[in-house]
């Protein structure tokens, strides 16, 4: 039977080894959100315009959008960040810092 990286997460020790890494070790876009986040009173923006179809990040302030890989790198990060559980939708375009992502943010 071949083991893959599939097999590894079906493993109970090994599944919560890597979420705990994965929550432990944020990537620099991550934590950049956060950072900027909490400057804004914990609001991120996904703003959209005609020449962003999908839309870039907002948060601080600062908007992550200097470049297609720049809007695709802070897209992923807003996503991960709400799938951890540190950001929250509001409204359609709006997130907001949940407990943990102030948390997060002060380790910053």
């Amino acid at each position: 039977m071949p083991m893959g990286s599939g097999f590894l997460d079906r493993l109970p020790f090994v599944g919560s080894w890597r979420k705990r890494r994965r929550e432990k070790d944020l990537p620099r876009e991550e934590q950049w959100i956060l950072y900027k986040a909490r400057q804004s009173q914990g609001q991120v923006n996904l703003l959209t315009d005609g020449e962003h179809r999908d839309g870039w990040v907002r948060a601080g302030g600062v908007d992550f959008d200097s470049d297609p890989q720049s809007i695709a790198l802070y897209r992923k990060a807003l996503e991960n960040l709400v799938t951890l559980g540190h950001l929250q939708s509001e409204s359609e375009g709006l997130f907001t810092m949940t407990d943990s992502g102030w948390a997060r943010s002060k380790e910053l």
